[in-house]
């Protein structure tokens, strides 16, 4: 989107290959369909289909406490929940997707740590980084801020 955005001619070439790499990437795991859905949702031509697998792969793969992991069935983790949340956002008027949404936004607040941040989620599972620490928080953060907008009753669009 930023490189789109930017409109410089010399991004171009590089612009195109992301988003054939983007429209060809399986839907396999969690991040993959969060960053597919954030993608096709943004294309007038022949994304619908595409979003709905996203939709209905990110929805099965919910775990019964309401976060994400990076695959159906895995423990949910902070930055699978958050990438999930952000790229549901521009479908929260769906009610379903709004529940879903709900339990996804309470997982996140349940895991917070007692100093405002949250535990970071590494590959494999379990790891400690500074900087993945920081940007997990960073990920949560911003997927609560999404869905805070999303629940005000004059709630906005998501720009596309």
């Amino acid at each position: 989107r930023l490189l789109k955005a930017a409109a410089y001619p010399a991004f171009s070439p590089a612009r195109e290959r992301a988003e054939k790499w983007l429209l060809q990437i399986p839907i396999q795991h969690v991040p993959n369909a969060a960053c597919k859905l954030l993608f096709v949702q943004e294309r007038d031509q022949g994304a619908q289909g595409e979003s709905i697998l996203c939709l209905e792969f990110l929805m099965k793969s919910q775990s019964r406490f309401g976060g994400w992991g990076p695959y159906p069935g895995s423990p949910a983790e902070i930055f699978d929940t958050s990438l999930a949340l952000i790229a549901l956002a521009t479908h929260a008027r769906d009610e379903r997707i709004a529940m879903i949404m709900k339990r996804g936004a309470s997982f996140l607040i349940a895991e917070q740590l007692q100093d405002g941040s949250w535990q970071e989620t590494t590959r494999p599972s379990g790891g400690k980084s500074h900087a993945q620490w920081i940007s997990t928080s960073a990920w949560a953060t911003q997927a609560l801020l999404v869905i805070e907008a999303f629940q005000k009753p004059d709630r906005p669009e998501i720009p596309r």
